[in-house]
């Protein structure tokens, strides 16, 4: 038996006070063992900590549960999520739950199984998502360590991705897309749902990275942090200009006439 704290931050943008994390405790083989410790989220940077649990292996699953804000829309969610990780705390104690770490879970679940260790599953896990987003980074770092309020290439990705599923989506909206895309890749670690993505390259054509990163930064500037929001535009346009997903042509649909004449504005002109 090891004991253990484990502290990080829970972040799509940052979680709020009085949000709900939750320590699993998972044997070998990532199956639960039953025992679970309970955290809150004590400052709306989204950080928590879970002091001297006792685990009787080295990995353990996290989940996030509460409100968060939106760094699209620049404000507070409506609705409450819920985001996880898996982490391996033999050498690390600090663990972030983010849209990376939530995404990844379920594949590497399923590589395990398929007779992978959990860092070649963690591993090949990271890199097939990153391929979904035509971002090639062989040494980026594990994704529960990434934060988006730090600069950095590897937290500039974590930026990106969270931006682009976030969209203009309502909170089940979202909720929905991760579950979504989480099963998807589950098996072969690739999006096949065409639909899916289609709503992504949407979402990457339809959000504004200076506006995103103005939100942030204003965000943790009223809430007296001194954040370094990384850099990440180039990313979002490297997915914008190379994915071979096809956008939908508009958010918004207009009639082919109007009162007097046709309308500009209609897709079918």
């Amino acid at each position: 038996t090891i004991t253990k704290t484990i502290n990080g931050f829970a972040q799509k943008g940052p979680f709020i006070t009085g949000s709900s994390v939750t320590v699993y405790e998972l044997q070998e083989d990532l199956t639960a063992t039953g025992k679970s410790y309970n955290a809150v989220i004590t400052d709306n940077k989204g950080a928590f900590s879970a002091e001297n649990i006792e685990l009787s292996s080295n990995y353990v699953s996290l989940r996030a549960d509460g409100f968060y804000f939106n760094e699209v829309l620049g404000d507070q969610s409506v609705a409450q999520i819920t985001l996880y990780a898996l982490a391996d705390v033999s050498n690390q104690s600090s663990i972030n739950i983010n849209i990376l770490t939530t995404i990844e879970k379920p594949r590497v679940e399923y590589l395990m199984k398929d007779g992978k260790s959990f860092s070649e599953a963690k591993s090949q896990a990271e890199q097939e998502i990153l391929a979904i987003f035509n971002i090639e980074k062989n040494d980026i770092n594990n994704f529960e360590s990434l934060d988006i309020a730090q600069s950095g290439e590897d937290n500039g990705i974590l930026l990106t991705i969270t931006s682009v599923i976030q969209g203009y989506n309502s909170e089940s909206e979202l909720t929905s897309l991760i579950a979504d895309i989480s099963d998807d890749i589950k098996l072969d670690g690739k999006i096949d749902d065409t639909g899916l993505g289609k709503k992504l390259i949407t979402n990457a054509n339809n959000i504004k990275a200076d506006e995103i990163a103005s939100n942030l930064s204003k965000r943790y500037e009223e809430l007296g942090v001194t954040a370094k929001i990384p850099e990440f535009g180039e990313y979002l346009t490297q997915f914008i200009e190379n994915t071979e997903f096809e956008p939908e042509q508009s958010l918004i649909s207009y009639p082919d006439k109007g009162i007097y004449a046709e309308n500009i504005l209609s897709l079918t002109r």
